[in-house]
């Protein structure tokens, strides 16, 4: 009989977090930001983003108020440039820390 393999450490991975951008070694393999305050900030935006859409989206589809669909079209344009702004923020930290690795 041979002896069972034990299992090795796998190296730390570098991970970004989902809300600032920064590099982080995360602590589980689902983590995905590097602090809570971090998640709780994501967190706060998208239910305060939600609370902005649902009276939005009511006005659109159950009162059928002139202009509803507008007004929600232009609050999803703001979140969308908001959301390509902080990616992009975001792929320039990957650069810069990706490029010093890479060295």
């Amino acid at each position: 009989m041979t002896a069972p393999l034990a299992r090795l450490p796998r190296p730390p991975r570098l991970a970004y977090c989902r809300e600032c951008g920064q590099p982080f070694y995360p602590r589980r393999h689902d983590q995905a930001f590097c602090v809570d305050a971090c998640r709780r900030k994501r967190n706060d935006r998208e239910r305060s983003q939600g609370r902005t859409a649902l009276p939005l989206i009511l006005a659109w589809r159950l009162e059928r108020k002139p202009g509803a669909l507008g007004a929600l079209t232009r609050f999803a344009d703001e979140v969308a440039d908001g959301e390509r702004k902080r990616r992009r923020e975001h792929a320039a930290i990957r650069e810069q820390v990706e490029g010093r690795v890479g060295r």
